[in-house]
């Protein structure tokens, strides 16, 4: 199930609900990225290593939250 999200700009514009991409890859986060957000967001952060890996799912996720991923 892909969850569709939709976000204001800093300038109140509003973004478009984004869909990340749907993977085939078994280990894949792509069913447990949403909550791994949820689990880290209240986190202050500019900037993350994915140690995932992988499919990169997580870090695509990151990287349209703003942070930039390494």
């Amino acid at each position: 199930m892909i969850e569709k999200t939709s976000q204001l700009t800093l300038m109140g514009d509003l973004i478009k609900p984004y869909t990340l991409p749907t993977t085939r890859y078994q280990g894949s986060k792509s069913k447990i990225v949403e909550w791994i957000w949820e689990s880290i967001q209240d986190i202050e952060f500019e900037s993350a290593l994915d140690v995932f890996g992988g499919t990169g799912i997580v870090g695509y996720l990151l990287k349209m939250k703003g942070k930039q991923v390494y």
